[in-house]
């Protein structure tokens, strides 16, 4: 007989890898590989060492390091309120608590 296992605690947080959500993984591969064959196919080089030794692996660590800053600390879909944020003017959007803050509520009692 099947013995009761224990749900995952966390069975609706997203799948992380090495630190960083499985579906940024495609932005981070696709921008590598771009930096690598863009310097490849045009033949160009640094002083004689050809940039696409540097550029990729350059790329995927930069990229790298953006994807996990944006999750480490921060709330689900942080970085597209972000730019909705600045972007969209502030009647588009809801208020933020920011916004509160600029406008007091009773301007006209002072």
């Amino acid at each position: 007989m099947l013995r009761h296992r224990p749900l995952r605690a966390r069975i609706y947080q997203p799948i992380t890898r090495f630190g960083v959500v499985a579906s940024d993984w495609k932005y981070i591969i696709t921008i590598s590989v771009a930096c690598y064959a863009v310097p490849m196919v045009l033949k160009m080089n640094l002083s004689g060492i050809p940039l696409f030794l540097i550029a990729g692996p350059g790329a995927m660590f930069l990229t790298y390091a953006f994807f996990f800053w944006i999750r480490i600390g921060k709330e689900p879909g942080w970085l597209q309120h972000q730019w909705r944020s600045l972007l969209r003017h502030q009647i588009e959007r809801g208020t933020l608590a920011a916004d509160r803050l600029k406008n007091l509520p009773h301007s006209w009692l002072k």
